[in-house]
């Protein structure tokens, strides 16, 4: 009994498990689908960059709208005179310009007065409004 087998017979019967490497086919398709995920995760962090941006300036909006109003509700019903104030100066540098910002004044009822106050500025070059409300009486907490 002879074996004749040549190198051609014996790569031909070799099961395809033991080839390695990966087609062409294959690393294509890894390639697209690897860019298309980079693609993807750029675009979500560019988003939430611009999310954090605006929550931040609208914190530092509100925190200003508020500490203008408690100013005003500690000087008292007695010190407003209805009308409107520029309080564009009171706004940190961290709010991008253009940006203003304003109080209005005005006797809602006898012993009651309204103030509003308005905040703009700019993200992205959007420029953003807010408006707050709030109410000083004559009569303070706890007086009778």
């Amino acid at each position: 009994m002879t074996l004749d087998t040549t190198t051609s017979d014996v790569m031909r019967k070799a099961p395809a498990t033991q080839r390695a490497g990966f087609t062409l086919v294959e690393v294509v398709v890894t390639i697209v689908v690897s860019g298309l995920f980079i693609y993807a995760s750029t675009l979500a962090l560019q988003r939430l960059a611009y999310i954090n941006e605006q929550a931040e300036d609208l914190t530092i909006a509100n925190a200003t709208a508020q500490n203008v109003v408690e100013r005003i509700r500690s000087a008292g019903y007695l010190t407003l005179n209805d009308g409107t104030t520029n309080i564009t100066s009171q706004l940190p540098d961290d709010l991008l310009a253009p940006r203003n910002a304003s109080y209005t004044v005005s006797t809602e009822s006898p012993g009651l007065k309204k103030v509003d106050v308005d905040v703009a500025f700019t993200i992205q070059g959007k420029l953003q409004q807010h408006s707050y409300s709030s109410f000083v009486g004559e009569v303070g907490v706890g007086q009778y």
